[in-house]
């Protein structure tokens, strides 16, 4: 097999946590497969390029876990039956999952999945123990992200595009305020996971760990989670068109209106907050 490309894009973190925690030790087994990622229920969209969409679900499976590193794949004759499609067409996604160094593949020993960038592990713990002030952090969002989003329309795959078009799927749903939260949290977190660069899904972990609570309040109305997912349909369609300029505007736009819709939410709970004069008048009386 020939070597992998280097430095594209690897590893997916959860806000919270690494999602890849079962990373095999010396002498430990391949993992089997489980029973929940079932190949046969798998659904493609005609118009996408078939290898890209079957290399980007099996992808948020390895980014999320559920396939842990030492899965090993099953070959390729028995992805192709139970996903109908040609060995060629999952050759091509084997292949694309190879590129973003998540799977190792072996000639006579077939395709497991590779274990997460220690790099990524080295900065997740470096941040671990830097005080997490809302300000600075909203000020490192403010310079970062925007170049995050030129980055991935640079460099997003068909795959990483087709992951996006899930998410925003996902998020225009009946979502509760949380549920919206976690929808746009993943997705500022799958645009660092588009940049191709190792180090930056942790970066972006941190940030999104350290806000959660405070951009809670921009998913509270229905109005404030449509404005936010305007601005994320905003940033897809400049990634998918690779409009680095574009991206990194929409990015900064995005980040200004949620910060205003942040700010009027907590303005107008204080204001609620405050006693009435009559409630006043009562306790006087």
């Amino acid at each position: 097999m020939t070597d992998m490309v280097a430095d594209l894009k690897h590893s997916n973190m959860d806000p919270r946590h690494d999602p890849r925690p079962n990373s095999p030790t010396p002498g430990q087994s391949d993992h089997d497969w489980p029973s929940s990622v079932r190949l046969e229920d798998m659904r493609f969209r005609a118009t996408g390029g078939i290898a890209a969409e079957i290399a980007g679900r099996l992808e948020s499976s390895i980014q999320s876990g559920e396939l842990p590193a030492g899965t090993r794949l099953p070959s390729e004759r028995v992805l192709a039956e139970k996903m109908r499609v040609s060995r060629t067409t999952v050759r091509d996604a084997l292949k694309l999952l190879e590129l973003h160094r998540l799977v190792i593949r072996r000639r006579g020993t077939g395709t497991e999945v590779a274990p997460p960038d220690p790099r990524a592990n080295q900065v997740i713990a470096l941040l671990g123990g830097v005080e997490r002030d809302l300000h600075d952090v909203a000020e490192l969002r403010d310079m970062v992200e925007p170049s995050i989003a030129g980055v991935a329309a640079a460099r997003a795959s068909a795959a990483d595009l087709d992951r996006m078009q899930d998410l925003l799927e996902r998020s225009e749903g009946q979502l509760t305020a949380a549920g919206s939260l976690q929808c746009d949290l993943d997705y500022h977190l799958l645009l660092a996971q588009c940049s191709g660069n190792a180090l930056l899904p942790p970066l972006l972990s941190f940030m999104n760990d350290a806000t959660a609570k405070y951009r809670l309040d921009s998913h509270r109305t229905r109005h404030s989670r449509h404005v936010s997912l305007e601005g994320h349909r905003r940033i897809f369609r400049a990634v998918a068109d690779h409009d680095q300029e574009l991206a990194m505007d929409a990015m900064k736009a995005h980040l200004a209106q949620v910060a205003e819709l942040t700010e009027k939410y907590r303005i107008e709970a204080a204001t609620q907050a405050l006693p009435t004069a009559e409630t006043t008048q009562g306790r006087v009386m």
